[in-house]
């Protein structure tokens, strides 16, 4: 039997949306490929959408009941999803995850999960976080591209390294000191 996974497609979300629940957090799109509990953990899994709602202009709420077997015991785990929306494009800005009340073998099975993939989302962002210090091409292509819901980007600079540019272009400044220094140092022995 094939394991379906609901999939926040770029489309539906706004370039960085954000997603908590419980346990986790975390902001972009490439998060969403991570979320596979319920698909590789409880099976056969089972949602029902009890309710739909809208809160505001902003804000949707779905309370839905997600049934099925995690491992020999079987289980039924009311939820609530709330989706924070930009009113111009109708796209996912924020999305909230909560489940009271429920059972301590879905808490604790979904705490030791969540525990996985945050350890996993932190070795992939310091890999990414170091490619991208190091990857002075890939800034150049990112030049141009802005965001376009971001207001301000008419009136800031967009760079995006000039903390990594500040730190080379101290450590060069003390470098320079230290030579000078020691050249004195040196003259004057």
């Amino acid at each position: 039997m094939p394991k379906h996974r609901a999939v926040l497609t770029a489309w539906a979300s706004s370039p960085r949306p954000f997603l908590q629940d419980n346990f986790r957090s975390f902001k972009g799109i490439q998060g969403y490929d991570s979320l596979d509990f319920v698909p590789n953990i409880v099976s056969p899994s089972r949602v029902t959408i009890r309710r739909m709602r809208m809160l505001r202009q902003d804000l949707a709420v779905v309370e839905w009941v997600l049934e099925g077997r995690l491992g020999p015991l079987s289980l039924s785990v009311q939820g609530e999803t709330e989706a924070q929306l930009n009113l111009l494009s109708g796209r996912i800005v924020e999305q909230r995850e909560s489940w009271p009340g429920a059972p301590l073998p879905w808490t604790l099975a979904r705490a030791l999960w969540s525990v996985g993939k945050k350890t996993k989302d932190t070795v992939r962002g310091g890999k990414a976080a170091i490619n991208s210090a190091l990857d002075q091409e890939g800034e150049s292509q990112n030049q141009f591209q802005g965001d376009p819901t971001d207001p301000t980007r008419f009136f800031m600079d967009q760079t995006k390294n000039s903390l990594w540019n500040d730190m080379i272009n101290l450590s060069l400044f003390g470098a320079i000191i230290y030579l000078f220094t020691q050249t004195l140092y040196h003259l004057w022995k």
